[in-house]
């Protein structure tokens, strides 16, 4: 709404500008036809972005957001609640305090003596929306009424009227109008809905020819032109600002050029040689002073004040002159205002990172933290459909960097173009673009065999081997050197990269096994060991992974009196990288998510079709197939849900241990009495056909508490809860922990 009204006054003071330059040197169509645009930025509160560069700083949105930085308004004042002190005797003390509280309160030494001082539970905002959506109300039924009375009036004293023979022909094209005669009427006008109107005339109009035939050309091109709808939409913006006081000045004004428009067409089709007659007929029929009601009624009334009817006369006595540089003039400061109002910089719904606190972004796949050590000086949106995280320098309004998830290929694409890429952690394809910087390509896998079972483990005692990788026992394996220098390359074209796979049958299964320890007992007979990938043929077009990457922008143009603070900030962004949270799910997934399980949630475990439903959303793991079909214990506790995957590749990553890890939880949360959750892992491929991971609730309680809030009559309250759980998820999982215990 602060958009709107800042380049909508713009816009409107840009128009009377140039009315007042141009009047009289171009014509009045052309001028009337400015209020157009007002219209559209009224009716259409969007702004294109685009970045004009240095000339952005002018655009009417920076510049009042810089004159917010400098007086030191804090953001979002408007949302923070109402706080009230209230004496106990107040009549508005028992609406604000529940009655056990008042009660309680007026116990003591008296009402009298009683204060209460506390939030409300609304914000400045939502009492500048009430009175907002008030006023329109009521403006829109003065509007209504005022239209309305007028057609009852019109209705009860219309007569048909039959026009002159010579007059026929003026109609002929004008479909569904209608001629009336009306009495009392303070002028002959146009009126009705747009389509549908009817030409309204005066008695002493309808019996003088020439009177008749300047009122007819006058109303039809009123028609022509549109007017009965440019009306109706001028009272449907007024209803909405009424607030605005540029609003209804571009009102007034549009109305008053609306009419010389039409006397300049009017006489266009007249011909010159009526110009006076014309004018003596304007001034006969225009008997009285405009009034305010008259900007509510949507009828082409010929009245006015009396220097209104003055500019008219001049303009119909004297035809003004047409100048082509004055055109040219107004076309070009036209576009340039347009330029501004209609446009917006890319940073001007930026968030500033807080100097004390720091901001916390989720975007782009993953969360990061912005330290506070860039607060003050620094900026982010959120850009794109991948919701890309671009972090800016405030000053300059340039961008320093940005957080992206991009496939492997365009990651690619950016370090042979000579970008700065730096990789955030090893998720997804990360190790292979990490290898394809020349870093080492290698996994770290844990072997072992459980001694007996373990109560509560997730794996069941048939399961004989796990593997996977911990980011801090990585151990250092460097890949062989190409031939063309390129570590762990031998080609460099758009599609191909030599990288080597764990698993991943796109890539090469023959690899080399180096031990690394052996016969440590971290677990029972585990055996630590070191894989060491051997280069080979990718295509990356067939990946699916993606790459967690922060992109540094260049900063060649620059202006070098930033370049210093814009370095700063970038290192900071690449320390704060390390620390980042990679999301199972991006934004817009999510949000389907949490509409399936918002809809679909079910306090009982023996609802077939909810639980369906729910299984249907939850995400799939990157390496896994879901199985037809689940199994539901209903009659005996543990009441336990049990549904199976399919492995493509022979390894489970922990991506996909933490997918499932998710997937479990979101279940808990959506199913009420649901106490375990058993996933049978397929391995059709393997040694040991199936994995089985166990689940439970009073376990998965422990480790998110969020887990006990769901509320299951409350659409709001669940959602909200929801939206707490899916962080404190990814807390719980960044932070080392995953399917093995």
């Amino acid at each position: 709404m602060k958009e709107i009204i800042i380049t909508s006054s713009v816009l409107i003071l840009g128009i009377l500008l140039i009315r007042r330059i141009f009047r009289g040197k171009v014509s009045s169509r052309l001028l009337y036809a400015l209020w157009l645009l007002a219209a559209l930025r009224l009716a259409l509160p969007v702004s294109v972005q685009m970045d004009l560069g240095p000339l952005s700083r002018l655009q009417p949105t920076e510049l009042v957001r810089q004159a917010e930085q400098r007086s030191g308004l804090a953001e979002g004042r408007l949302e923070e609640p109402i706080q009230v002190s209230l004496s106990g005797s107040n009549p508005l003390f028992r609406f604000f305090v529940s009655r056990a509280a008042g009660e309680a309160i007026g116990g003591a030494d008296g009402p009298t003596s009683v204060f209460i001082a506390g939030k409300l539970g609304f914000a400045r905002m939502d009492v500048l929306r009430f009175v907002w959506k008030a006023g329109m109300a009521i403006v829109a039924v003065w509007m209504t009424a005022v239209n309305f009375l007028f057609f009852l009036k019109l209705r009860r004293a219309r007569k048909e009227y039959a026009l002159p023979e010579e007059l026929t022909e003026l109609v002929k094209k004008h479909k569904n109008l209608r001629i009336y005669t009306a009495d009392h009427l303070a002028s002959p006008c146009l009126y009705g809905f747009p389509g549908w109107e009817a030409v309204y005339l005066t008695p002493d109009v309808a019996e003088d020819a020439d009177k008749l035939r300047h009122v007819m050309v006058h109303e039809l091109v009123h028609r022509k032109h549109g007017d009965s709808f440019w009306a109706v939409l001028r009272s449907v913006l007024v209803a909405v600002y009424w607030f605005h006081p540029l609003v209804w000045v571009a009102a007034v004004c549009s109305k008053r050029d609306c009419e010389l428009a039409c006397d300049e067409s009017a006489l266009a089709l007249l011909g010159e040689e009526e110009r006076i007659s014309y004018g003596e007929t304007l001034l006969s029929i225009i008997t009285r002073r405009g009034r305010f009601s008259d900007l509510a009624c949507t009828a082409t009334t010929m009245t006015g004040s009396a220097k209104s009817v003055k500019e008219r006369i001049q303009f119909i006595v004297k035809k003004p002159g047409v100048f082509y540089a004055a055109i040219a003039a107004l076309v070009v400061l036209t576009a340039v205002i347009c330029l501004f109002v209609f446009t917006r910089g890319f940073w001007s719904d930026g968030v500033m990172v807080d100097k004390e606190e720091g901001l916390t972004v989720t975007g782009a796949d993953m969360q990061i933290h912005l330290p506070a050590s860039i607060g003050g000086i620094s900026g982010c949106i959120l850009e794109g459909e991948n919701e890309d995280i671009v972090v800016y320098h405030q000053s300059a309004g340039r961008e320093v960097g940005r957080f992206s998830r991009l496939s492997l290929k365009d990651a690619l694409a950016l370090v042979d173009a000579g970008r700065e890429v730096t990789p955030l952690g090893d998720e997804g394809d990360n190790y292979l673009l990490r290898a394809y910087l020349g870093e080492p390509l290698s996994r770290t896998e844990h072997i072992y065999t459980p001694a007996e079972k373990e109560t509560g483990a997730l794996w069941h005692e048939d399961v004989t081997q796990h593997s996977y990788t911990p980011a801090e026992e990585e151990a250092e394996a460097e890949i062989p050197e190409a031939s063309d220098g390129v570590p762990g390359t031998d080609s460099n074209d758009d599609t191909t990269y030599i990288l080597e796979g764990d698993g991943n049958p796109m890539l090469s299964e023959d690899w080399e096994v180096t031990p690394l320890e052996e016969s440590v007992d971290y677990l029972p007979n585990e055996e630590i060991t070191v894989t060491t990938y051997q280069p080979r043929n990718v295509n990356v077009d067939e990946l699916e992974g993606g790459c967690y990457i922060y992109v540094k922008a260049d900063f060649d143009r620059v202006p070098e009196k930033y370049l210093e603070e814009m370095n700063f900030i970038d290192s900071e962004l690449k320390a704060a990288g390390e620390g980042a949270v990679i999301l199972s799910l991006n934004s817009k997934r999510r949000e389907a998510l949490f509409d399936a399980l918002t809809e679909n949630r079910t306090p009982y475990i023996g609802d077939n079709t909810r639980v369906g439903a729910l299984l249907e959303a939850l995400p799939l793991p990157l390496s896994l197939n879901r199985v037809e079909g689940f199994t539901l214990q209903t009659m005996n506790r543990p009441y336990s849900l049990r549904f199976s995957y399919e492995m493509s590749t022979d390894i489970l990553t922990k991506e996909d241990e933490d997918t499932l890890y998710f997937n479990a939880a979101m279940l808990f949360y959506a199913v009420g009495n649901l106490e375990e959750i058993t996933m049978d892992v397929q391995n059709p491929g393997g040694v040991d056909k199936s994995h089985f991971c166990v689940y439970e609730r009073e376990e998965m309680e422990g480790e998110l508490p969020t887990l006990r809030d769901a509320d299951y009559e409350d659409n709001q309250a669940f959602r909200e809860s929801l939206e707490e759980l899916y962080p404190a998820i990814e807390a719980y999982l960044s932070g080392g922990n995953s399917l093995e215990k």
